[in-house]
C-alpha cells in the first residue's frame, strides 16, 4: 500500500493538469504585451521546456528561443514580453520561428 491519502494523490493529478494543460504560444494574441510573473523549466527529450505564467495566472508553452533567454535571466520576474507571430529566419528563409520582444 502507498504512503499517500488519496486527497494528497488527488492534488498531485490536479497539479500536473495545471501544469500540462498549458495554452501553445501562437494561440497568444499577436502584439499585446503581457506581463510574465513565473516560468517553470523542463527537461524533455528534445532539450529544455518552460511553462510560462502571464497575466492572469494563464499558463502558456513559451517558444525554445524565450525558453533559453529566460534559463539566463531566471528568477528576474516580472518581465514582459509581446509576442510578434511567425517570424522569417535571417539565416535560412525556408525556415519560420515564433517571434517575440523581451523586455
Amino acid at each position: 500500500m502507498a504512503n499517500i491519502t488519496l486527497s494528497q494523490f488527488d492534488k498531485k493529478i490536479q497539479e500536473q493538469k495545471d501544469t500540462y494543460n498549458a495554452i501553445k504560444w501562437r494561440e497568444l494574441e499577436t502584439g499585446k504585451i503581457y506581463t510574465i510573473t513565473h516560468a517553470e523549466f523542463f527537461n524533455t527529450q528534445f532539450g529544455k521546456a518552460c511553462v510560462i505564467t502571464v497575466d492572469d495566472n494563464q499558463k502558456v508553452w513559451a517558444p525554445s528561443g524565450l525558453t533559453k533567454r529566460l534559463t539566463q535571466d531566471k528568477n528576474q520576474f516580472p518581465r514582459y514580453v509581446r509576442p510578434l507571430g511567425l517570424v522569417l529566419s535571417k539565416k535560412n528563409s525556408s525556415h519560420s520561428y515564433h517571434g517575440f520582444d523581451l523586455v
